[in-house]
């Protein structure tokens, strides 16, 4: 299972030798409380090490450099194990990200059958060899060279998700359950051809007053799921936007368009 080569680091000069070794750029990574961009710091060139030793001092010198994986597409399967073993796995999707947080989720992913094949045994293997019990997604980046390399384990329902509650048979939240309770997982199978899922993240500070869901859910194949947070701030999930669909570039326009209309 091929993941990016990393190497633990204490100070800015074992930054500078595991640089060496992988050449710039390099990520900058806290081993524990990271995510959604929280806890690394992309280091283009030597002058950027103290930036980002600054940025994660609160990692107390719990961190790594890892290899800089030059991506075409950042992709995702959510994967179900039940406690007597039984595996089913979603087809993959495309994620893409902003500020290294999740904004739209693509299914299925417009990937060749080869690469699908492969990131579906990919999670597979893991979720078999980790004897996980419950929904894993497993993160991945396919390269240009058709390889696909593991970016991230989340044991758990997960933002990759989200958009099996419209667009699959049975969603990853009731999957969740069958899994745990012992009971048969339920299919995967699409419901229609397209589905995108966009976040809703808070852009500012304060109480959340949340407006447009009337006038968004006008839009045919939109469906809107409100967290009931009470308060928002920037880039905090506070909902999100699943479009289905028969057309892709139709579905991602309706996303968006119900996104734009959507106020917290």
């Amino acid at each position: 299972i091929l993941v990016a080569s990393s190497i633990q680091v204490k100070n800015k000069n074992e930054i500078i030798i595991a640089a060496q070794e992988f050449g710039y750029p390099i990520l900058l990574k806290s081993r524990f409380d990271a995510y959604d961009g929280r806890g690394n710091a992309l280091i283009r060139n030597e002058t950027e090490i103290d930036f980002a030793l600054a940025k994660l001092a609160s990692s107390n010198g719990d961190l790594y450099v890892e290899k800089f994986i030059p991506f075409v597409k950042e992709l995702a399967v959510v994967v179900t194990r039940s406690n007597s073993g039984e595996i089913v796995v979603y087809p993959p999707v495309e994620t893409i990200h902003k500020n290294n947080i999740c904004h739209l989720v693509i299914a299925p992913a417009p990937i060749d059958s080869g690469a699908i094949k492969k990131a579906e045994k990919l999670a597979i293997d893991i979720i078999s060899i980790l004897n996980g019990v419950g929904v894993f997604a497993i993160e991945m980046f396919l390269t240009a060279t058709s390889e696909i390399i593991v970016n991230e384990i989340a044991p758990r329902v997960h933002n990759s998700g989200h958009q099996t509650i419209e667009a699959n048979a049975t969603s990853q939240f009731e999957q969740q359950i069958r899994a745990i309770a012992g009971l048969p997982l339920g299919p995967v199978s699409p419901k229609t051809p397209y589905a995108v899922m966009i976040n809703i993240l808070g852009e500012r500070q304060g109480v959340a007053n949340i407006s447009g869901v009337e006038e968004a859910l006008k839009i045919p194949g939109v469906s809107v799921h409100i967290y009931g947070k009470l308060e928002t701030r920037p880039e905090r999930k506070m909902g999100h936007i699943t479009a289905i669909g028969d057309n892709l570039e139709e579905v991602i326009e309706k996303a968006q368009k119900a996104r734009k209309i959507i106020n917290i």
